[in-house]
């Protein structure tokens, strides 16, 4: 018993430590943000920048595809924007929207990303792979941009489901056979590339398929619930956001759980799995 006691001791107290540097860490990260924050502010390390505000899918969970077509940032400004103090030590620039691969000056737009001074260490993109040609196209132009300046590149294709449960959820016929192309030409490129999966009422039920074809392909994504998002004009889709009886609930409950106990590795995405369970 007290050579038991004796072995259980260490790991007891690394516990201990290690759970009293979380609440140390949380402290300090309060009081620098929140009160130090005022008078102080730090500046960003990232920028998640909207290439766009039009959009060639219908999803269930956005309304920015109702958009007409306003001023886009162009090139010059996002210079202009880059090269402000506030910015000096971003490293890392993702390019949203929208979908941004509808702009045709989007390789321009990496230019000037690998243009920034210090340079940025990491670029990236999100897109809906609709227009599978002109997305594999835009991407691969990016990508070498980003190659030929050193800059490290990575693409997500929003991916929701299996077959036909994407295709309702996007509102485009054929949508995940034209997101399954983008996605095994930017691999055979050597391009690093990722899925993201938003859950709704139409998917709920069938995301664990997703999960299982995602091992079996050996791909990598992240998984989110749909939310009310301003930028997304999305308050009337109620009927498909967080529209979930007690045992959807329970089933996406358990699908988190999973997530991160036998998929994701990261840290930070298991707690933030934890968070949402």
């Amino acid at each position: 018993m007290r050579r038991r006691i004796k072995n259980m001791l260490p790991n007891r107290i690394l516990r201990v430590f290690r759970g009293a540097r979380y609440v140390y860490s949380l402290a300090w990260n309060d009081f620098r943000n929140e009160w130090l924050g005022r008078f102080m502010p730090q500046k960003p390390k990232s920028i998640s920048f909207m290439a766009n505000d039009i959009c060639n899918s219908k999803c269930q969970m956005c309304l920015i595809w109702e958009q007409k077509k306003d001023h886009e940032v162009t090139v010059d400004e996002f210079r202009q924007i880059l090269a402000e103090p506030l910015f000096s030590r971003v490293d890392n620039i993702g390019v949203t929207g929208g979908e941004p691969t509808l702009r045709k000056d989007l390789a321009d737009l990496f230019h000037a990303i690998c243009a920034k001074r210090p340079k940025v260490a990491a670029a990236s993109m999100i897109t809906n792979a609709i227009r599978d040609n002109e997305v594999q196209s835009r991407v691969l132009e990016c990508s070498e941009i980003c190659r030929e300046h050193q800059v490290g590149f990575s693409v997500m294709v929003s991916l929701d489901g299996v077959g036909e449960i994407h295709d309702t959820v996007r509102g485009r016929k054929g949508n995940f056979e034209s997101a399954m192309r983008c996605i095994e030409s930017f691999r055979a490129a050597g391009i690093s590339v990722s899925f993201g999966a938003t859950i709704t009422d139409s998917n709920s039920h069938y995301i664990d398929d997703l999960l299982d074809f995602a091992v079996e392909e050996s791909l990598y994504g992240r998984f989110r619930v749909a939310e009310f998002i301003e930028r997304l004009y999305n308050s009337p889709q109620s009927q498909h956001i967080r529209n979930f009886d007690a045992i959807t609930k329970y089933h996406l409950g358990l699908f988190f759980f999973r997530l991160e106990s036998t998929y994701e590795r990261d840290s930070t995405i298991q707690k933030t799995y934890r968070s949402i369970r």
